[in-house]
């Protein structure tokens, strides 16, 4: 089953520094985001982390 974002929800996601966009159905996240999600990841830390970190810290690390 698909997400459907509401307005709150996409005004809301719009805030985060890392959403580059976000629409009904779909969000997408800044290169600067996904760059350094990679570095991470390829640090040895895991997905679940960088998500967690960043999700529930809202910092860019």
């Amino acid at each position: 089953m698909r997400t459907i974002f509401s307005e709150t929800e996409r005004a809301n996601l719009l805030k985060n520094p890392s959403v580059f966009n976000c629409s009904e159905r779909c969000m997408n996240y800044t290169y600067e985001f996904k760059i350094r999600a990679l570095e991470l990841h390829s640090e040895g830390i895991s997905t679940k982390e960088i998500w967690r970190f960043y999700w529930v810290w809202g910092v860019f690390i």
